[in-house]
C-alpha cells in the first residue's frame, strides 16, 4: 500500500477498514461483521428567502449491503458563497439536521432552521451547506 505524508519527518501506512470487523448495535440487538465500508461526504443546498425546511437525496456511490449508520452535520449557510468549507451563521444561527428515509442506496439530508423555535424562517437567501458520514458494508 502507499504511504500518505503525517508530516515533514513521518510515514504512516493507511488502514483497509475493508479488513477490519466492525461492531454495531441495531437497536438493543449487539453484532459484528467484516468488511466495513465507510463513505463520507458534502452538499450545498439554496435557501429561499421565507423557508424553513431544506432537503435533497443524497445516493451513495455504491449501495451497501444493509442500512448503514448515517451522520449528518451542518457545515453553516452563507447569503453570498456557494462554494463549501465557505459556511458561516450569515442566515441563521442554529440547524437542526436528520438524515431520514435511510436506504442501503442512499438518505435524505433535512436541515432546518432551529432559531426561535418551529417557527423561524429564512430572512435571507444564499446557500446551507453539510457534511455526511455512512458506515456498513
Amino acid at each position: 500500500m502507499p504511504q500518505r505524508k503525517v508530516s515533514t519527518a513521518q510515514y504512516e501506512t493507511p488502514i483497509n477498514v475493508a479488513s477490519l470487523s466492525v461492531r454495531r448495535q441495531s437497536d438493543i440487538t449487539n453484532t459484528t461483521t467484516l468488511g466495513a465500508r465507510i463513505e463520507t461526504g458534502w452538499g450545498v443546498m439554496a435557501v429561499a428567502v421565507g423557508a424553513r425546511v431544506f432537503t435533497e437525496t443524497v445516493t451513495f456511490q455504491t449501495s451497501f449491503s444493509a442500512l448503514p449508520i448515517v451522520t449528518l452535520t451542518c457545515g453553516g449557510d452563507s447569503t453570498t458563497a456557494s462554494t463549501y468549507g465557505s459556511g458561516i451563521n450569515a442566515i441563521a444561527q442554529n440547524w437542526a439536521t436528520k438524515a431520514v428515509s435511510i436506504t442501503a442506496a442512499s438518505f435524505v439530508s433535512d436541515l432546518r432552521i432551529a432559531d426561535n423555535g418551529t417557527t423561524a424562517t429564512a430572512a435571507a437567501a444564499g446557500f446551507v451547506f453539510y457534511q455526511w458520514t455512512a458506515i456498513g458494508n
